[in-house]
């Protein structure tokens, strides 16, 4: 899920990032005696948002329009080189692999949401609503799902063109720092993963902002690169106490227990409803709360909430969540 609201954030504060010509970079790269520039890809969050808008009907529902998503996926890749950029596609262990599944649990809560989606779609289907689908799909509010063999056609398309393929042993986030620092030629992470802003370490260029334009061979990439330097910046906190708005704001280690143990309330963080998330605090709020501590005291619960066993519980997680966004590797 990575960082409730944190995209709004940094999508509606312009400071918050910086707009890049990447065709610029790499020729800069190149005329210095390095490699052209390559970004790191998280890639099922490319696949989801190359192939929804290659197939963004009714067909993922029969199974997928699978000639169309290849022909996409070579189309996009050979205008990126033409523009001087190049790939390096990072899968999770379960994608394009037979290693051992490191997240079993989070895998079983999409496969459960994604056959719920699928059922709800094909009652509709049975019920004579054909004609219909578009006005009925936004009325029941069914998501687009990518087709089941989506990540397969990929992969093999991808080895086709001579992409970089890394699938990693275990979840891709985990090790993206190090896959960028180790990388010759490479500038930045390319995704759609909120936690991206925070990570420590990491140049983020979300997909919704990189533009491929132009014709022929004239082509130029473009986009807008996020720091968790500049996304403190824009929330005026310090960057040490990013991981701690994160937790407080609600990702995948702090989701359930912010509302089992009414967080929020019990540091006196103001909140909003939602329709999904229960009662959050949006980025703002949690940065102006985190503002007010002194700059070298780490947010401590255990004053706040009653039980102490809880607080304890609450600040294991908050240590995994420092972990996890210092970059760190888990050793496994």
């Amino acid at each position: 899920m990575g960082v409730w609201a944190l995209t709004k954030f940094c999508n509606d504060n312009d400071s918050a990032g910086v707009p890049v010509n990447l065709s610029q970079l790499s020729r800069e790269q190149v005329a210095a005696g390095e490699p052209g520039l390559t970004l790191i890809v998280d890639g099922i969050g490319f696949f989801h948002t190359l192939f929804e808008q290659a197939c963004p009907g009714w067909e993922w529902m029969l199974g997928g329009n699978y000639p169309a998503l290849a022909s996409s996926l070579e189309q996009y890749v050979s205008r990126l080189r033409l523009g001087g950029v190049e790939l390096v596609i990072t899968l999770d262990p379960a994608h394009g692999t037979e290693e051992d599944d490191k997240k079993e649990g989070e895998l079983l809560r999409r496969f459960q949401q994604r056959c719920a989606t699928i059922g709800g779609a094909m009652e509709l289907l049975h019920s004579g609503t054909q004609l219909h689908m578009e006005g009925v799909a936004q009325k029941h509010k069914i998501d687009w799902q990518m087709p089941q063999l989506s990540t397969k056609q990929a992969v093999r398309t991808l080895r086709n063109l001579g992409v970089q393929m890394i699938t990693c042993d275990q979840e891709a986030d985990a090790l993206l720092v190090s896959i960028l620092n180790n990388t010759p030629g490479a500038y930045a992470v390319a995704g759609q993963d909120s936690d991206f802003f925070v990570m420590n370490g990491l140049r983020y260029l979300p997909l919704e902002f990189l533009k491929v334009e132009g014709r022929g061979d004239a082509v130029e990439v473009t986009g807008k690169l996020f720091t968790a330097e500049t996304v403190a910046a824009a929330l005026q906190l310090p960057i040490a106490r990013l991981f701690e708005l994160a937790w407080l704001v609600g990702n995948d280690h702090s989701s359930d227990l912010l509302d089992q143990y009414k967080v929020a309330a019990a540091l006196n963080i103001a909140t909003v409803s939602t329709k999904t998330k229960g009662n959050r605090s949006l980025p703002k709020e949690v940065a102006t709360f985190l503002s007010q501590l002194p700059d070298d005291t780490p947010l401590s619960l255990e004053p706040r909430l009653l039980a102490l066993d809880t607080a304890q519980q609450l600040s294991r997680s908050l240590e995994e969540c420092r972990v996890f966004y210092s970059g760190t590797l888990v050793e496994r």
